[in-house]
């Protein structure tokens, strides 16, 4: 992945991994699919902002902590759920 691709923004995203659940934001550059960019993007973990972390339990949950960034390992990922809406950053 090069870092000289069109900017687009941040997108929302659920994570879901072993027994909790992660709801945060990941960059995503325009004209890329969010998965296409996380296979390709050589780093073993996931960068979000503005991240809480929820413990699930049966039907319920529980909010753990919030993070202003916390990276998330790929192999913990069990499925992605992303948002629809995308927050847009102007090109520098």
């Amino acid at each position: 992945m090069t870092y000289t691709e069109e900017y687009q923004g941040f997108v929302p995203v659920s994570i879901h991994i072993q027994g909790q659940r992660i709801d945060g934001r990941v960059w995503k550059f325009a004209k890329r699919r969010l998965l296409q960019q996380i296979e390709e993007d050589r780093r073993q973990f996931v960068p979000l902002v503005d991240a809480k972390l929820y413990e699930l339990q049966g039907k319920s949950e529980r909010l753990v902590s919030q993070f202003d960034v916390l990276a998330v390992s790929k192999r913990a990922i069990r499925a992605i759920e992303p948002g629809d809406t995308v927050t847009q950053v102007s090109s520098p």
